[in-house]
């Protein structure tokens, strides 16, 4: 997801996060379960996405991978507008809608998400196989995976501090 949210808005500069333990763990884990984070890119974009595993009431839409409830909701604020997934209709569509304009926000496009939760897995795979094998060249490159990492550093330390925190240079690659 995060490659995807910088190749449409380029340079991560900054990263805040909230990160929080809110599901108990009878065996004492302490694994941070839910979190909002906002990436600030140098175009003037922002991505503000949330999500947790544990809080019954965060986000719009539970979704069900690997067997547990989560609930991500993702907002992207740029200079121009505004898009939001998943739409607020009563159903929760699986859509993005997209809002625009000058004086007031209105909305001016809804578009169906493409989820193949169950088959994209298996497709990466199959891609990731074709490249070591040298029939195909990877969609995502080693500077693509390091931006990434150099945003979840940022977010963890983020979400220790309570302050935004730079991106690392590696993003820059």
């Amino acid at each position: 997801t995060i490659d995807s949210y910088n190749m449409t808005f380029g340079k991560p500069v900054k990263v805040f996060a909230v990160t929080d333990k809110m599901k108990p763990d009878p065996r004492g884990v302490y694994a941070r379960d839910t979190y909002a984070l906002t990436i600030f890119y140098e175009s003037g974009d922002k991505v503000v996405f949330s999500s947790s595993w544990a809080a019954p009431g965060m986000g719009d839409r539970p979704w069900t991978p690997y067997g547990r409830v989560i609930r991500p909701v993702m907002d992207v604020i740029g200079p121009h507008g505004l898009l939001h997934y998943p739409s607020e209709d009563p159903g929760f569509a699986d859509e993005y809608v997209i809002y625009s304009g000058s004086e007031g926000y209105e909305e001016t496009d809804r578009f169906a998400v493409r989820n193949d939760h169950g088959a994209g897995f298996v497709r990466e795979l199959k891609h990731f196989h074709e490249c070591i094998r040298g029939r195909e060249r990877p969609l995502c490159t080693a500077g693509d995976g390091q931006a990434v990492v150099a945003i979840i550093h940022a977010a963890h330390r983020s979400g220790d501090s309570g302050l935004p925190e730079t991106v690392g240079a590696a993003a820059a690659l």
